[in-house]
């Protein structure tokens, strides 16, 4: 089963900040049950406002 990953966190949290944006909040969570849970959480969730 191949696997293709998007953007990197630092091209997506550095994009953020790049274009004004300010860091307010992080959350990293796993999809319950998947078959990478116990070694890697499949989601982030960034909170940021607008500078």
């Amino acid at each position: 089963m191949p696997l293709a990953f998007s953007h990197t966190l630092t091209e997506q949290i550095g994009g953020l900040i790049k274009a004004g944006f300010e860091i307010t909040d992080i959350y990293e969570d796993c999809d319950g049950g998947g078959l990478f849970d116990k070694y890697m959480n499949s989601y982030v969730a960034v909170w940021a406002v607008k500078k």
